[in-house]
């Protein structure tokens, strides 16, 4: 079976936050959880809801993958100019290309594959939109056949 798809979720990426903890007194023991009301959490549920609009509720793949993010993040008001092309430039701050990879992992886990522990191979890319361009993740997934020799 070979696998290629690509997509696009027009929204501001998030990363992935640091757990909270709290003692629950009623089962005795701490507990982890993100706040219900954390960003994430919509982002999450919007790259959900694309997959699903593009690609229907199939069975998860489960085959190793290759992934490619592009984070295309808003331009800052200190970067708009009126008369000087605003090309788009890479993001070398926070947050961390990691966190954002997790975030959209996570949201993919038993959508579009099984684990997340199926990816291979990863590129992740972060870049601040040109004049023109909205918010936006790209991501694309395939078969990873390209075994590297060492």
């Amino acid at each position: 079976m070979s696998v290629s798809l690509q997509f696009r979720v027009n929204t501001i990426p998030v990363a992935q936050p640091r757990q909270r903890h709290a003692y629950n007194k009623n089962i005795g023991r701490v507990i982890n959880y993100i706040k219900k009301d954390d960003p994430v959490n919509s982002f999450k549920y919007a790259v959900q809801a694309k997959v699903i609009e593009e690609y229907g509720i199939n069975k998860p793949l489960d085959v190793p993958l290759e992934v490619r993010f592009h984070f295309v993040f808003p331009r800052p008001k200190n970067m708009m100019w009126k008369n000087k092309e605003q090309i788009a430039a890479p993001k070398a701050t926070k947050p961390d290309f990691d966190n954002l990879a997790k975030s959209t992992c996570d949201a993919l886990n038993g959508i579009l594959w099984t684990d997340d522990a199926l990816i291979c191979k990863a590129t992740i890319i972060k870049t601040i939109a040109s004049g023109t361009e909205t918010p936006h993740v790209y991501i694309s997934v395939c078969d990873y056949q390209d075994y590297p020799s060492f």
